[in-house]
């Protein structure tokens, strides 16, 4: 049984999140070109945030090494699952490019609109 059986709420079909998703890239490469009449602006604890974030999110996956690798059939000695360190490495990845390209972005929009 899913969890949304007999329930109002539906999930959301493949197209709707197509469209959201270039309504978001256009909005996002229009918000940082030159030619934008918005101002800019700058949340200074989402950017602390976002590296605090992966600070801790690169710790405690480190910390869970030892047992990822003594890991057996995808189980720790404890019982517990194990997550998958690949798709874990590519989301860091991710993420810090992400990171690196606001805040050279930030620095380039600065420069722009004076």
């Amino acid at each position: 049984m899913t969890p949304f059986a007999g329930s109002s709420m539906r999930r959301n079909s493949p197209s709707s999140t197509v469209v959201a998703i270039v309504v978001l890239v256009r909005q996002w490469r229009d918000l940082r070109s030159a030619e934008s009449n918005t101002p800019a602006h700058t949340n200074r604890f989402v950017q602390v945030y976002s590296v605090v974030y992966l600070v801790v999110m690169a710790v405690l996956w480190a910390s869970a090494l030892p047992d990822f690798f003594d890991a057996v059939d995808g189980s720790t000695s404890a019982g517990d699952p194990i997550g998958n360190l690949w798709y874990t490495l590519a989301c860091f990845v991710i993420a810090i490019l992400c990171e690196r390209n606001f805040h050279n972005s930030e620095e380039e929009l600065r420069r722009r609109r004076r």
